[in-house]
């Protein structure tokens, strides 16, 4: 008898969401992300946000961020400041300013509606960079390689063995709060 009930209330709360979630609609900007293709090609820097995010227009006051493919820098959003945030951000601000124009090669969209691109700026690849520097390091995504995978590992180890960036700041500890 117990379990007929509790099947029974089980069964009227899916019923429940099931109804209330098609009576309700997600706002159009939540809808969008999900539904966004990601960018690639050559476009314009609006604003940087981090080491590794910045966004680009996409036409009239409209932007999409992007996060750079392959790197993981020290946060300094959402309430966090890891040791080596600042400096990382700072030199992605010397990297790109607004107005500059970058070249997106598309790798996916994250679970935050961003474009994940390898990106360029003449020619110079803008993740290697940040990693040469010692302010990022290599990300895998599920721990799987990627094309130049090696070229990002070798400008680790030297930005490493060289005392660069975290590896000098921070005892090469990317994620350490201050």
């Amino acid at each position: 008898m117990v379990k007929h009930r509790r099947t029974f209330k089980v069964g009227a709360l899916a019923a429940f969401l099931a109804f209330a979630g098609s009576a309700c609609s997600l706002p159009a900007s939540s809808a969008s992300i999900s539904a966004a293709k990601p960018l690639s090609g050559l476009q314009k820097v609006d604003r940087i946000t981090d080491g590794d995010t910045f966004a680009v227009k996409t036409g009239g006051s409209s932007t999409q961020r992007i996060r750079v493919a392959y790197i993981d820098t020290p946060e300094t959003q959402g309430g966090r400041t890891e040791c080596g945030g600042a400096q990382a951000s700072k030199l992605m601000k010397k990297l790109l300013r607004p107005g500059d124009t970058v070249k997106l090669k598309p790798v996916d969209m994250d679970r935050y509606g961003r474009t994940v691109a390898e990106t360029f700026k003449a020619k110079k690849n803008l993740g290697l960079t940040l990693v040469q520097q010692g302010w990022a390091m290599v990300y895998r995504f599920q721990g799987r390689d990627f094309a130049g995978s090696a070229a990002y590992d070798n400008a680790a180890r030297t930005a490493r063995l060289q005392r660069k960036g975290v590896w000098e700041s921070c005892a090469g500890n990317f994620h350490f709060p201050i």
